[in-house]
């Protein structure tokens, strides 16, 4: 028989006499790092996104059904909850959500499409599961990226489309902690943590004009006192966007008022608008108006943030609703280099006054300006140090949007590139006197830093917590792609290689050149 999997740690053994195919090179990572010895065990069903051109294809396709998701989500939304918010409103808080509930829900179902078109299957092993609500646009993203979460989206697939196939449940995959269906993403505090937001606050009760927000800039330490006091229209205040008052939330996911009537033009989005009504995070709906209620009574003339129009439903609640009474929004770029050409819709400037960015502006809104961690950053002072850095990509798992660089299963192209350099750079290291570190990325969930141990050993892990010490103390950085880790290397004077797959990137038409030099 011809078996179809679609999460990790599955126990093989009840399987050895027949074939089996894995929906994603995920499916081989069994406790936390990706298994070679079952890669001969299993055939890898073709990404496809490999094919660039269906790429480019499929992301004019979803930034164009982002705008008719939108649209007809304003108009659910402010009859749910009895508002006339207009779409600029919704747009800002749920422009996250949108854009990448859609590439993942897209990326699941031609996954399928591409097993059951190019394979003749027998029968689809998945784990038994059921819904799980999602709490807010940070709870998606870690959800997304679960065997259970995935295995059950699979299964409403596989009967939405109504495949000719068995549907084997197993109990074999490693089952999620929390046993009912809802999921929390509780982030544990540290000391420091404590102390800055401490420290925050009391600078806001200094400097108490209100006139501007500033929120998640990434200013070091120095840079951000060097401001507060040259500056004292500037009103920082963590304590009310930090706290996350999980324990009012209602906890009743109950949508049988809600309902958006959206055309449709395939069976793709039929299935869409069938989930969304499922999958629609509770802070949009069911606590929204607890949102609304707590936010801050105040309203600055300019807000500014990096990092929290993602994640913060707080923020973005608090945003939108002073944006409506006449407030700009600007977003500071939060990391980058050279631009690549599918990234995010360009949401960003969509939802903003100024999108301030890093690099040379190419569209309207846009204006560069330097990025604020790199005030007073040290710099690399060039001494030889006998250190090279090789970084690795921390792209996850699963695809968790559409856009370029080495998603999903072409991590496995990529990382055999860096393991293939990493060999060649040891042998020379060892006739030239020079130290190799290995940095593994934030997001290991491939199990890249086992990977690298079990084949070159201990030594060569970095053991530095923070990534610019870890540059500025090298001689050269082998960097994975061209996005943050090599501007910090150009901002601290550090020489840096770029080495990455060239079928796995595409850049906007003016950054090209770069990419030729």
């Amino acid at each position: 028989k011809n078996y179809l999997v679609v999460t990790g740690s599955n126990d093989l053994t009840a399987f050895k006499n027949h074939n089996i195919y894995a929906i994603g090179e995920h499916c081989l990572i069994n406790d936390g790092v990706y298994d070679f010895q079952n890669s001969k065990k299993m055939t890898v069903i073709k990404f496809h996104w490999k094919d660039r051109k269906k790429l480019e294809f499929d992301y004019k396709y979803l930034e164009n059904l982002f705008e008719k998701v939108l649209k007809y989500l304003t108009f659910s939304l402010n009859q749910y909850h009895g508002t006339n918010n207009n779409s600029h409103y919704w747009r800002i808080v749920l422009s996250p959500w949108i854009l990448d509930y859609l590439s993942v829900i897209f990326d699941r179902w031609e996954n399928i499409t591409v097993a059951t078109n190019d394979y003749k299957l027998d029968t689809f092993i998945i784990q038994h599961s059921k819904d799980i609500y999602t709490i807010d646009y940070k709870d998606f993203k870690n959800l997304s990226y679960t065997d259970n979460w995935n295995s059950k989206l699979y299964e409403e697939l596989i009967r939405f489309r109504k495949i000719n196939i068995n549907i084997q449940k197993t109990n074999l995959i490693i089952k999620q902690k929390d046993d009912t269906n809802f999921s929390f993403s509780n982030k544990k505090s540290t000391p420091i943590v404590e102390l800055r937001k401490s420290l925050l606050i009391f600078l806001s009760k200094i400097f108490s004009n209100k006139k501007t927000l500033i929120k998640s800039l990434e200013f070091n330490f120095l840079s951000f006192l060097k401001i507060s006091f040259l500056s004292k229209n500037l009103f920082f205040n963590d304590k009310y966007f930090e706290r996350y008052l999980s324990k009012s939330f209602v906890r009743k996911h109950d949508r049988e008022n809600f309902k958006i009537d959206m055309d449709t033009v395939n069976d793709f989005e039929v299935f869409l608008k069938k989930r969304i009504i499922i999958d629609l995070p509770m802070a949009y709906l069911e606590n929204y108006k607890f949102f609304l209620k707590n936010i801050p009574k105040y309203r600055p003339e300019k807000i500014f943030t990096a990092n929290d129009h993602y994640w913060n439903e707080y923020f973005k609640i608090f945003s939108a609703e002073c944006v409506n009474k006449g407030s700009e929004l600007n977003i500071v770029e939060h990391g980058g280099s050279i631009v690549s050409k599918f990234r995010i819709f360009n949401f960003e400037e969509k939802i903003s006054n100024k999108k301030i960015t890093w690099c040379k502006p190419f569209i309207k809104n846009q204006f560069q300006f330097m990025p604020p961690k790199y005030i007073f950053t040290k710099k690399n002072n060039g001494k030889l140090k006998r250190k090279i850095l090789i970084m690795l990509s921390s792209f996850n798992t699963h695809t968790p949007r559409c856009r370029c660089g080495p998603l999903s299963s072409l991590w496995k192209e990529d990382i055999d590139q860096k393991i293939n350099l990493i060999a060649k750079l040891c042998d020379l290291s060892k006739k030239n006197k020079f130290r190799i570190h290995v940095r593994a990325g934030s997001n290991d969930r491939w199990g890249n830093n086992k990977i690298i141990k079990e084949i070159f050993g201990n030594v060569i892990l970095s053991q530095e917590k923070e990534a610019i010490k870890d540059i500025i103390s090298s001689d050269l950085v082998i960097c994975p792609y061209p996005e943050t880790s090599f501007s910090d290397c150009v901002m601290t004077n550090t020489p840096a290689i770029l080495l990455y797959k060239n079928d796995h990137w595409e850049f906007e038409n003016d950054f090209k050149i770069l990419e030729e030099k």
